[in-house]
């Protein structure tokens, strides 16, 4: 709503970074904790099916404010119509999100936590995928137009594309966790979307780049889904898995405010290349980290972790 009435720079930043960034925090870490309380055998299909609506919603709501500010409506009421929807969907999942287990002292700091090697490793691989992963989601219809001399109409969707692609990805993977493991399948996303990354420029043409997308997508989507479902596998004491997830998300908050600027900047001086290479490099090392944390949490191979 704040957003809807916004005039100057300053008051965007405030509105929509600032006080919605502190909102999406107090939304996105509950619900992933309260989920990871109720399932224990197919968790990870749970938590897929979470993360499926922040998909749904990042492939509907920039076509409805595309047509909104470019048509009757307007900046202003197109804002305040997503804003209504959102409040009647956020009170449906208020009313709905129950704790298992009766109210208990908790704590916001878990500092034993920092002493599990194979914690403090899953927390650094995902900072560094976080920290190349939001690149393509700032600047692929910049690229479209200006490299790929796409027309701006259909840039536009390349954003929902890619979110639509992610919802596939992220049930996928979700299930596929459950199955072979959610560190191994973590750090093997890391991998794909980091060679799909260092591919975005080969994408020279509409019908390349719209394929691109669907690609980084779906892998993309797996990052998602998986990244809090490793928190918990991870997590020595199960009580405490709010804690957990809660302290990383610190981390990946710091990634994501970091590395958009900074790739940001690389691409302004240097080109889309560049950036991408950043990026991509940026995920191949949060796979390592990964890695290091599979055999740290689990040192077989034969046994799935």
């Amino acid at each position: 709503m704040l957003t809807s009435i916004c005039k100057e720079y300053w008051q965007f930043i405030l509105a929509q970074g600032v006080f919605g960034g502190i909102c999406n925090g107090l939304i996105f870490s509950p619900a992933l904790a309260t989920v990871g309380h109720y399932f224990n055998k197919k968790r990870g299909a749970a938590l897929g099916m979470v993360a499926v609506g922040s998909s749904i919603g990042g492939t509907i709501f920039p076509i409805v404010l595309q047509q909104s500010f470019y048509g009757r409506v307007g900046f202003g009421w197109g804002v305040r119509a997503t804003a209504f929807v959102m409040l009647f969907l956020l009170a449906i999942a208020c009313a709905l999100i129950v704790e298992r287990l009766p109210p208990r002292k908790g704590r916001i700091f878990a500092p034993e936590a920092f002493l599990q090697p194979s914690y403090i490793l899953v927390l650094i691989g995902v900072f560094f995928l976080f920290w190349g992963l939001f690149l393509i989601f700032f600047f692929v219809s910049e690229y479209a137009m200006q490299d790929v001399h796409m027309g701006s109409s259909l840039s536009f969707y390349l954003l929902s594309i890619i979110n639509g692609a992610s919802l596939f990805g992220r049930m996928t993977f979700g299930i596929l966790g459950d199955k072979v493991g959610f560190l191994s399948l973590l750090a093997f996303v890391g991998l794909i979307n980091g060679i799909i990354v260092l591919c975005w420029t080969t994408a020279t043409t509409n019908a390349g780049l719209i394929v691109w997308c669907i690609f980084f997508g779906f892998g993309s989507g797996g990052i998602f889904s998986l990244f809090p479902a490793a928190i918990v596998q991870v997590t020595s004491k199960p009580q405490y898995i709010g804690t957990y997830i809660g302290q990383g998300m610190v981390f990946f908050a710091i990634a994501g405010l970091t590395g958009s600027p900074i790739s940001g900047a690389i691409v302004t001086k240097y080109g889309y290349l560049d950036g991408s290479l950043f990026a991509g490099v940026s995920l191949l090392v949060g796979f390592v980290f990964l890695v290091g944390a599979r055999f740290a949490f689990q040192p077989s191979w034969t046994v799935k972790a």
